[in-house]
């Protein structure tokens, strides 16, 4: 099986470099964005990526999801992880401080060009697909009775 990395070196240099970061965290309501708090987010969103995230995608093919009396059950450690993800409030990106979100909508912050936002939004939206890709697995196998999974083999 292999490993995930996220690729934080070119997640930093892209933020620090690119998108000027210092001048960033000098504009109204960024001071905040400080090179320490944005390599804290971008580490703690990397360790979410490679070791929760990532070993799934063996457990998903694997196991693959199901379609039981209604409901859909999803592989072993998807409950968990989407759990660790809310824990870290990742969810709580894009929105209002005050039930618990980060402040800013992510077209607001893709305007204002608010990378660790972005990028803990996109992290969001990868673990969606993920779990989209495992549903639309699952219909074929619905739909078409002669794909198996079990045929796979490591």
């Amino acid at each position: 099986m292999t490993t995930y990395l996220a690729p934080l070196a070119d997640m930093r240099f892209v933020i620090n470099e690119l998108a000027g970061l210092d001048a960033v965290s000098k504009l109204p309501g960024y001071q905040d964005a400080t090179p320490d708090t944005v390599d804290h987010i971008l580490d703690e969103a990397g360790k979410l990526a490679s070791d929760v995230i990532a070993p799934l995608n063996h457990t998903g093919d694997v196991e693959g999801c199901a379609f039981e009396n209604g409901v859909v059950r999803t592989p072993k450690g998807f409950v968990e992880a989407y759990a660790q993800f809310v824990a870290g409030g990742w969810n709580g990106v894009p929105f209002d401080p005050s039930p618990g979100g980060m402040g800013l909508l992510a077209y607001e912050s893709v305007l204002n060009r608010d990378y660790p936002v972005v990028l803990g939004t996109l992290y969001f939206f990868t673990l969606i697909g993920l779990v989209s890709r495992l549903l639309s697995d699952l219909s074929y196998v619905v739909v078409d009775r002669r794909i198996s999974f079990e045929a796979i083999d490591e």
